[in-house]
């Protein structure tokens, strides 16, 4: 019997990255890699998950053409590179004597994200963007620079 399927609401992503980046750890441990989270926040978490293809043998499809493409809803990327490697790699070329105060904005600024170390770095001040919304990123320069600040962005392309 098949179990029935899980709703959008009630439906919990399957610890893919996290078991993923556990084994790589565990294998490659002593190459002195970091791991974190990369690509895009916007996961698609209010889709329903995707369904299983279950077509029998006879009715499966013929050509690679004849499958639609395979959308994951929920954000299973990570980025991997040797320690040292990461966002606080530029530093090194801004000199501290030169630079009063270097400004980073970030939206995966949690441990295990992709702008922790560069967030929490001393050199900077960290600006979190909760909601990897430019717009955010605007008001926030605006607060902290007193620069005005666009009501809304201008599409690419049209400027």
């Amino acid at each position: 019997m098949r179990a029935p399927a899980a709703s959008a609401a009630t439906h919990q992503p399957p610890q893919v990255r996290e078991t993923m980046v556990a084994k790589l750890k565990e294998e490659f441990a002593d190459y002195d890699l970091t791991y974190s989270i990369g690509g895009q926040a916007r996961a698609r978490q209010a889709e329903p998950p995707p369904r299983p293809l279950s077509l029998p043998p006879s009715h499966a499809p013929r050509r690679p053409s004849d499958v639609a493409p395979a959308r994951c809803p929920w954000q299973i990327s990570f980025d991997l590179f040797p320690k040292g490697w990461d966002k606080t790699f530029c530093l090194r070329y801004l000199p501290e004597a030169d630079f009063d105060e270097i400004h980073f904005f970030g939206d995966k600024f949690f441990v295990g994200g992709n702008d922790y170390e560069i967030y929490e770095h001393p050199r900077t001040i960290g600006h979190a963007i909760k909601d990897a919304d430019p717009m955010t990123t605007l008001k926030i320069l605006s607060e902290t620079f007193g620069i005005p600040c666009p009501e809304k962005l201008s599409p690419p392309g049209s400027h």
